[in-house]
Parts: structure tokens; C-alpha cells; sequence
């Protein structure tokens, strides 16, 4: 009991967090981005309780992170207080926090296409409506950026919520972290799956995995950062990160060569 009670120690959380990746793209990725792919084509064909699931699905995308991130905040603090020093370095952050930015609004054109298929025919032809939804998507990747800075920064002040410094809080906020990942990497399987398939050389097959390995990384970087600074081993940490992935990239390279 205590060794599995070591598991989900917050020390191993990061190798648990790999382990749970790797284990959902190996076994689950197809199971549930087919559901997906069937879902996005019933809502293409105005079935509502479909439309409803996909509006749902793209919300989770959007929201789980940022809400994760607040929740596991304040516990995050108390369990690591060089977090805000050392969690990230400042050229990290440099880094990191621009490479969030741009994930998100890649997600959020992601989930501008499965918006469309769910509601698209509903909206009315208003441009002013859709010059407000560009400004709204745009405030709220501004958000969850600044929502993912704020993590890595120690807190001024105590939760207007106490509730917020209690280790449930945190437990639930690494449960919106993982289901939002899970999220992620069913969207991006059920994305590359319907790609051309073909490569004719060598410099073909490299380029494709170069290109794979980074959308592997904007899938999954937005979610698992939030573990790097607790990771028991951080030299190998980008190696496991791959490793997690790459069941989908085996089964992309290998469907490439079909």
C-alpha cells in the first residue's frame, strides 16, 4: 500500500503523468479519437446531441488547463517553494511561455473547425459577431497565458478561497491537467490521421518525423510543463516526454509507409 501510495507522491507526479500518456496512446488513442471522428461527423449532419458533445469536448480543451493551473497553484507553492525561483529559469520562460502562447492559438483554431461543424450553421451571417468571437478567442489565449505565468510565479497573497490551499484543490486540478491532455492527444491523432500518406525517400521520411515530433511536443508540452519543475529526473525528462508519444508517432511514420 505505501508503495503505491509513493506512486502518486507528488515527486513522481511528472513520471506518472508520462506513464499514463504513454499507456492511453498505446492502447485508448484509436478507441477515442474514432469516437471523436464519429462524433465531428454527425454534428457536419445537424444531429444536435452530437453538436452538444462536440461544443462540450472543444469547451474541455479550452478550459481544463487554465482551471487545473489555478487549482494546483497554491498547493503547488507550499509542496515545492522554489518553485517560483527555480521552477523555471528566466531563459526558460523567455521560451516556454511564448511556445504556450502559440500552442494555444493553434488549439484555438483547432477548435474553431470543430466549433463550426457544431454551431457553425447556426450563427448568424453578422461579420461584427465574428470580428467579437476573434477578439474573445484571442483574450482568452491571453488568459491562459497569463494564467501559466502566474503558475511558475510564487503568490503574493492567500487564496480569496481557502479551499484553494487544501491538497483536494490540487487533486482535482491534476485531474483537469490529465483529462485535458488525454484531450489533446486524442484531437491531434484524429487530426493526423486523415493526412496524405506517402514518402518516397529518406529526406522525405526524416522531414515528416521532424514535423511530427514537434506538433507531438505543441500537443503536449502545454500540459506536462506543469510537472517539469517537480520531475525526480530532469535530464531525462524530454526523453520520457517523447517516449510517451511515441506510440502515435510509430503508428503516423508506419501508416505514412502503407
Amino acid at each position: 500500500m505505501t508503495a503505491i501510495k509513493s506512486i502518486f507522491h507528488i515527486r513522481y507526479r511528472a513520471i506518472l503523468f508520462d506513464a499514463v500518456i504513454f499507456i492511453f496512446n498505446l492502447l485508448m488513442i484509436s478507441l477515442l479519437s474514432g469516437m471523436l471522428g464519429r462524433l465531428a461527423a454527425m454534428a457536419g449532419d445537424n444531429i444536435p446531441p452530437a453538436k452538444v458533445a462536440i461544443a462540450a469536448f472543444c469547451c474541455a480543451l479550452v478550459f481544463l488547463l487554465p482551471a487545473g493551473a489555478v487549482l494546483k497553484r497554491w498547493m503547488a507553492h507550499q509542496d515545492h517553494p522554489a518553485l517560483g525561483s527555480e521552477g523555471l529559469s528566466a531563459s526558460a520562460r523567455k521560451v516556454i511561455i511564448p511556445a504556450f502562447f502559440i500552442s494555444q492559438i493553434f488549439m484555438w483554431f483547432v477548435v474553431d473547425m470543430l466549433m463550426n461543424e457544431a454551431i457553425g450553421d447556426n450563427l448568424p451571417p453578422l461579420p461584427w459577431l465574428y470580428v467579437v468571437i476573434l477578439f474573445g478567442e484571442l483574450g482568452m489565449t491571453a488568459t491562459s497565458a497569463f494564467i501559466f505565468r502566474s503558475y511558475f510565479l510564487s503568490p503574493e497573497h492567500e487564496p480569496h478561497l481557502k479551499w484553494l490551499e487544501l491538497p483536494q484543490a490540487a487533486w482535482i486540478g491534476d485531474a483537469c491537467i490529465f483529462i485535458g491532455s488525454l484531450g489533446y492527444q486524442a484531437l491531434w491523432w484524429y487530426l493526423m490521421d486523415g493526412l496524405p500518406r506517402g514518402y518516397y525517400s529518406i529526406y522525405d521520411f526524416v522531414l515528416v518525423m521532424i514535423e511530427f515530433t514537434i506538433l507531438a511536443l505543441l500537443f503536449y508540452l502545454p500540459s506536462r510543463i506543469f510537472y517539469l519543475a517537480d520531475d525526480p529526473h530532469p535530464k531525462t525528462a524530454w526523453l520520457r516526454m517523447l517516449l510517451a508519444n511515441l506510440p502515435i508517432l510509430v503508428r503516423m511514420l508506419t501508416g505514412l509507409g502503407a
